[in-house]
This record gives C-alpha cells, structure tokens and sequence, in this order.
C-alpha cells in the first residue's frame, strides 16, 4: 500500500513502552535517564558489584553486576528513582518476577529474585552477553533467510513457553529480544507480563508498546495469548524484512489503520525470493481478529519452514509440552481418492460382518427369544396362577448368562454348541422380570460413585416389601425361578399342593407325568412355612434329572426353582476374566494417583487438557447414567437417581483425570508423535485433518479386522456361534435399546484407560529396550493377546480355536495401530471394538431386539463420514469428479 513501502527503519532501543496509556504520570519523557547512577564499581546489597549501565527506558534502568556470591555475572533492573515508591510500580516488579521465574526454557532471558538498594528495589536476572534484536536490525538490517528462520523458531519457543506456563508477555518487540554471544534469541522483559487468567480490558490492558500493539489491545478490549501472537507476527516480518510492518507510531494512527483492515505490505514485495511458507505464517499472525490468527507460539513455529521443533526438543533433552505436539508433525490432509477407497473398505468389511454374524441370529442361535412385553406378560400370568396378588407399581427387566452352564458345557462341535444354546430344558440366555409395588431404588447406588446410577438388577434392590416378584424365564418363556414376597396378612391360597405343581411344571413346559417328590435339605433364599421338591426326567436321554424345589407361606409360593442348568447351581458366576480384569484396574488406579502426584510436583502434567478431559468425561458418564438408569415414578427417587448419576460421573472423571495425569507425561516424553492428533482434539481441533485420518484410519482396520475374519475362521475349518455371550457378560442389557446406548455413550471413557496403558507399556519397552527397540512392537503384540484372550477367552463360546484366532488378529491390528499413529487412532479402534462385542446383530429390520444393530451402524457411518470429511479438509469429491 502507498507509504508501507517507504522507509520504515526497524525498532530503536527508545521504543515507548508504557504501562497505561494515557497517563502521563508514567511517561517515559517525564522519567530522567540519569536519575540515581550507579557508577561502576558500586557494591549493590552486599554481594552486587556494578560493571556498567546496559540501558534504561520507561520500565526502568539495566546495569551489568558481578555477583559475588556466586561468581557469575547478572543483569539488575532498578525502578526509576521517581518511581521507587509508587506501589503500583513495585508490585508490577514482583510481578514481574514472580511470573518469569517460573519460566526455565533456553530462549528465555531467566530472572532471579528481587532485592533493594538502599530503598530502590531491582530485580537479578540473567546477563546475556549480546546485543537486543532491535539494535542488531538497526545495525545490518534484514538477517539472511537461514539465521531468520532459525531466531524466529526460538524467538517462538521462548514465548510458547512464557504461554504454556499461562503468562502472556504483552511488550513483545525486538527490544526485547536479546540475541546472546552464541547467536541464540532470548525473550526478555517480563515487565509488563501477566497470568492469562487475570487480563482485563481497559486501561489496563493497553499496557505495552503501541507500535507492537494488536487491534484489540489498542482499542482496549482486553489482552490475551492471541495479542502476543500479533506482536509475534510483527517481530518476525521485521527480522525478515528488515522493516516495520506498519509505518505509524501513534495510537491514533494505529487505530484509524486497523479499523481499515488494511494488512501490510507483503513481505514477498519487500525482499526478493522470499519463502511462501514464511510470508504465510506472517501473515497469519497479523490477522486483525484475533480469531483468524494460529493458535499459538508453537503452532506458528511448527508452520516455519524446515526444521522438527519437536526433535530438537527431544534433542535438547526437554519434555515437549502438549502445544508443541499439538502443532508438530504433518497436517495430515488426505487426498478425496484416498479417503473414498477407505469409505469404501468400511462398507464392504461392515457387510460382511452383518451377513456373517447376523444371517444366523438370534431364532437360529438359540431359537428365538420372545419380545420383553410378552414375556413379562407371562411372569404376571404365571404369578397370578400361583395365588399371588400382582401389584405393579414398578417393574423391570433384563438378560443374563447362566455362567455356570457355560463352564460346565463341553461340546466338541460348534453344531453341539448350537444345540445346547437352543435347549429350553438348559437355556444359556434367561429372561427376567421384576415387579414391585413401590418404586424399586437398587440399593448399590447408595455407594457414592463405583456403580452407574439407578440399575435395577434381579436381586437389586433385595425382595424386601410385601409384593415385589422376580420372574426367570428362558428365552421362551419356560419357568426357570419364581422369588415373591407376600403379603402375611391379606394373602393365602387353599389351592392343593397338586395343584400348584401342576402349575408350575406346566410354566416349566415339563411332562407332570414325569415327576416325583424327593428329599430337600437346603436353605430355600425366601421365607416360608414349608418346602417340596421333586424330580422330573429330562426330555433328552443323555439329561440328567431337573428338580423342582417349592417354598410356600400360607399355601402361596415364595421361591420356585427349576434346576438343571448347572450342577454347581450357580447361575451367575461371572467371568473369572472380568473379575482378573476388575482388580487390575482398582491396582492401577492406585498406583496411578501415586505417578499423578509425583507428575504434578515435578511439573510434567498437562493441566488444561487433563480438565478438559476430566469434564467431557463426567459429561459422558452423567449422560450414560441418566440414559442407563431406572426411572420409577416417584420424585423423591428420582432425585436420589440425579445425584447417584453426578456422583458416578464424578467417580469416573476423577479416575480419568489421575489415570490421564499418570500416564501422558511418560508418552509425551518418550513417543511424543504418538499424540499429535490426540493433542490437537484434546486443544479443541476437532475438525483438523490429521484427527479425521486417524478416526477413518481406526474405523477402516475395524472393518478389514472383520472383512478377515470370517475368511480366517473358514480356513481353519471352525465357525462361531451366532450370539456374541460376551455381550451380556456385564449389567449392560444389550439387547435394550436404553441399556445399550448407555454403555456405548460411557465407552469412550473406559477405552481411554485402555489405550493409555497399552502405549504405556510400548513406550516403556522402547525406552528399557534401548537400541533393541525394534523388538517393542512384537512384546506389545504378546502383551495384548494375552491381556484380551485371558479376559474374553473364556466367554465367546467353547472352541478355544475360534477365541484365539480372534484375539490374534485383534492384537496384529490394535499393535499397528498403537506403533503407527498413535493414541487416537487406537482408542478409537478400542471404543469401535467394545461396541462390536455388545452388539448383537440381527438383519431382520422387524426384530424387537433390531435398533441396537441399527445405533451400530449408525456410529460406524457417523465416525466414517466425520473422517472422510474431515480429513479431507471438506474437499472429499476429487477434482477430476468435480
């Protein structure tokens, strides 16, 4: 533009700064230079021998000092005489100290303490031996392209530093940017500085120098990391340059510049053969909303062409902090071909599954299971046949495993297996229903936080109030259980003892023809004033004999129990895995929360993104419980839901917040490229590139992972059954839709814990492993087949086999994943495979039990559209399409 051409010299050392404009108490004119000279050779507080002035301006004056104690040569800064006393001036030199010396980073002038001399106070701070930026531009004007870039990547990681410690600088200008003996930039003069959290708009926050000054500090809006990165963008197109990137000096002139929205001359018109990709970042910089400017410091330096600032940081011996890896590493755009032939191997790989995994369903598997509606109609029946008087206030249902059966069963063919699933005398999958006349309020929610929210469960809460019923049933409806609690007074039956068995073998669909009193000798769960059992003989000729044990109270049956499925009797021993699995966490928590205090004393922690992560956590899980829980009709309970699913969710995010706080620092040290996506979404960059490649990378594997397996299964000649049993090998209900969108909306949570500790384990063995780090990615592999196949190999149907081909591609895809691109990517491939293994895929769209199939696929295209999308940079049709 006419007259930015022009002759526009780069800073003076007598640059203005000044702390409030508008006032002329604190101009720098009314401060005399001279004032209160320390000559050389002056003893300063005991132990300060002065060598030289070095400076002086509005913030004060700079002198050379041998320290004595020490040995070493320091740089004091004295407040002006004029303004020795004012409070206001010496409580921004604490400040000033208090905040830069928690800043310990090579391109930062380091600053000691603070002292007095004889009623004028200074501050210690580190004597480079160089000249300032200013001074070296007046001198020889523009550096070379090499040593520019080079000065501004640290003149960057000088003030990512000051920002990740949350201080913004707000007098950034090359006076201020000293260059020491070794050629190094060093960000110096704190004086101005302040905590991010406490910058206000005002006068206050047009505190600085206006020649450096962004639109908002001018117009007094307010100060932030943004505006540094404004007078960041302007340092760096004078040591390009040579030259201002504004000719006017003055507020007024500012203002009426940037209310044009003028930008400046482009560097490129300015100096031949200038790089795009620095004229780019400048520019960027510069953007008069704050908005339209990078993220941060780091980002910028990451933008500048050449170099890896996150390898010289690992170089240097330093642990990168979660912005550098934010802004490292490669943009990660995909071209649209890509991104469609991997849209394309998702729904190819998804099809297949469906068809191999829901072509046989649930009618084939284990013959069908009638809708919960039907079912519970028939336990209502059923308990009126038996002379109790059903008041139903409240009730619930659910499914389970007989667990005890699937231990016992040892068929030597999946066609065996089948048949056992399929057996209404020893049914694997059971029905059951609750009845209560009052709202039913589980008792474990009482625990603040360990369970999620209101979960009604067969035996929580316990049959306690006269009326409440729990109902088992196979998938069928054939009576499996019956526990009721009558009312003592009102309730009695005159029915015969014959009468009532004849109703129950008819629930239990057994020939009463074939049954015959027994001897009972044990301890019936509910009370009663007499108990019957008898036996009945199987229907097949290799069963053995059911009993059938009744206990009555005034003629009305308490407890009803048709036996068979288990020898041991215990029908819901849960999966010695998931118990192995449980103590595990609980021992990793704790051990966690000892790393996490020792990671927060040392500084190694990532505050911001660890809250950020804590709070979409509680987010999640407060949603999963309230979605979850039971919701009876009284208000009180209620209430008492609300607070247990605040309480949960609270629990989980504590958890995620120390577990996060353990383990990420150790990453972050030793694979930092392992978190570059991850850090740039835990930032907020949802929609950057290299996030969508490694969600759409995660869900493509998934999909091969499934395209392979049915491929594999057949050449090792075994199948698999065609219901997953590890989906209900939890509380979770998979086949309720409520239920299953619940655990779903929590697993990103759970698989977070995963990821975190697989990449842990990785990076460790690295690190130990040394030069034999090649051999990390195999122990990882070994780690995760035996982890998934001890926990789920004993719960996905009884050919080992089949298990272990399972586990084994699993394990080749999640150590890729891990090795390759890192925590995102396998975290997402981990939530994408616990939803697999709770789903239960049915391609009949009229099934009752058909919407958890169709959430499924939903997410899967969800999270494949979100990817092509975005990591296409929203340019997914290819050009030559177009």
């Amino acid at each position: 533009m006419p007259g930015d051409s022009q002759d526009r010299s780069a800073s003076s050392d007598d640059e203005p700064t000044i702390s409030n404009l508008g006032s002329p108490s604190e101009s720098p004119s009314a401060i005399p230079s001279n004032s209160g000279d320390f000559p050389p050779g002056q003893l300063i507080a005991g132990r300060f021998r002065i060598v030289g002035r070095l400076g002086s301006g509005g913030m004060g004056d700079v002198y050379r000092a041998d320290d004595h104690e020490l040995g070493t040569s320091v740089a004091l800064k004295f407040l002006p005489v004029e303004l020795s006393g004012d409070p206001v001036r010496l409580e921004r030199l604490r400040n000033e100290v208090r905040l830069a010396r928690q800043i310990a980073h090579p391109n930062v002038c380091r600053v000691y303490d603070i002292g007095d001399a004889d009623g004028r106070p200074f501050l210690s701070m580190e004597f480079i031996d160089g000249e300032d930026l200013a001074s070296l531009l007046r001198r020889i004007g523009r550096l070379p392209k090499d040593k520019a870039i080079e000065l501004a990547r640290e003149i960057c990681a000088g003030v990512g530093a000051a920002h990740e410690l949350g201080v913004v600088h707000r007098d950034l200008k090359p006076a201020n940017v000293m260059i020491d003996g070794r050629g190094r930039a060093r960000v110096a003069d704190f004086g101005l500085a302040s905590a991010a959290d406490q910058l206000v708009g005002g006068r206050e926050a047009q505190a600085g120098t206006p020649a450096y000054m962004a639109p908002e500090q001018i117009a007094g809006e307010g100060a932030s990391k943004k505006t540094d990165i404004f007078a960041l963008g302007l340092v760096l197109y004078e040591l390009v340059t040579g030259r201002r990137a504004h000719d006017v000096k003055t507020v007024a002139g500012l203002k009426e510049r940037y209310s044009s929205s003028a930008p400046p001359t482009s560097p490129s018109e300015l100096v031949e053969g200038m790089d795009p990709a620095v004229e780019r970042v400048i520019m960027h910089c510069l953007e008069v909303e704050p908005e339209g400017r990078p993220e941060s410091a780091l980002a910028v330096m990451a933008a500048l062409p050449g170099g890896d600032p996150l390898a010289a940081m690992l170089k240097a011996g330093e642990m990168p902090s979660p912005e550098l890896i934010a802004a490292s590493g490669r943009r990660g755009t995909m071209t649209p071909t890509r991104a469609l032939q991997l849209g394309a191997i998702v729904l190819l790989g998804m099809a297949v599954s469906a068809w191999y995994w829901g072509v046989p369903g649930l009618v084939e598997s284990i013959g069908g299971i009638l809708a919960p509606e039907v079912l519970m109609h028939r336990a209502d029946v059923l308990l009126a046949d038996l002379g109790f008087e059903v008041d139903k206030a409240d009730s619930a249902w659910g499914l389970d495993v007989d667990w005890g059966l699937v231990a016992e069963a040892s068929p030597s063919s999946d066609s065996e297996w089948r048949a056992l699933l399929q057996s209404e005398e020893y049914p694997v999958l059971r029905f059951w229903s609750r009845a209560s006349p009052l709202p039913m309020a589980p008792w474990h929610t009482s625990l603040p936080g360990p369970n999620m929210g209101d979960v009604v469960g067969p035996e929580d809460p316990p049959l306690t109030e006269a009326g409440m019923s729990l109902v088992r049933l196979g998938p069928r409806g054939a009576l499996l259980e019956l526990r009721a609690v009558p009312d003592p007074v009102s309730q009695a039956s005159a029915r015969t003892v014959e009468e009532l068995m004849t109703t129950v073998t008819e629930a239990a669909e057994l020939d009463p023809t074939r049954i015959e009193r027994t001897e009972w000798t044990g301890i019936p769960p509910m009370p009663g004033d007499s108990t019957i059992a008898w036996h009945a003989a199987s229907t097949r000729p290799e069963g053995r004999p059911r009993e059938i044990v009744m206990t009555m109270a005034r003629g009305v049956p308490t407890w009803i129990r048709v036996e068979g499925a288990s020898e041991t009797g215990e029908h819901q021993a849960p999966v010695g895995g998931l118990k192995w699995l449980s103590f595990v966490f609980f021992s990793f928590f704790v051990s966690g929360a000892v790393v996490a205090w020792f990671n927060i004393r040392n500084g190694r922690w990532d505050r911001r993104g660890a809250a950020r992560l804590a709070v979409a956590a509680f987010i999640l899980c407060f949603a999963s419980s309230l979605i979850g829980s039971h919701h009876p009709l009284s208000v009180v309970e209620e209430v008492r839901g609300f607070f247990s699913s605040v309480a949960y969710a609270a629990t989980r995010a504590l958890m995620t917040w120390v577990l996060y706080l353990a383990l990420e620092p150790f990453i972050r040290r030793l694979h930092p490229n392992s978190m570059v996506s991850w850090s740039r979404l835990l930032s907020g960059r949802v929609t950057d590139p290299a996030v969508g490649r490694d969600v759409l990378t995660a869900v493509t594997l998934f999909a091969a992972q499934n395209l392979a397996m049915p491929i594999l299964l057949k050449a090792l000649d075994v199948s698999s059954i065609g219901v997953p049993i590890f989906a209900f090998s939890t509380e979770d209900n998979p086949l309720a839709l409520d239920s299953y969108v619940a655990a779903i909306t929590r697993y990103p949570v759970v698989t977070l814990g995963t990821a975190l500790g697989v990449l842990l384990v990785y990076v460790v063995a690295r690190w130990m492993l040394g030069r034999l780090d090649r051999v990390a990615p195999l122990l990882l592999w070994g780690a995760i087949f035996l982890f998934s196949f001890g926990v789920f190999g004993n719960s996905v149907g009884p050919d080992v086999l089949t298990a272990a081909a399972f586990t084994a591609v699993s394990a080749t895809v999640s150590t890729y994943l891990a090795v390759r691109h890192g925590l995102l990517a396998f975290a997402t491939f981990q939530f994408i495979q616990y939803v697999s293994m709770m789903t239960v895929v049915t391609l009949d769209p009229s099934a009752w039990y058909f919407p958890p199939t169709a959430v499924f696929v939903l997410l899967i295209a969800a999270l494949t559209i979100f990817g092509m999308v975005t990591a296409t940079d929203r340019r997914l049709i290819p050009s030559r399409l177009q």
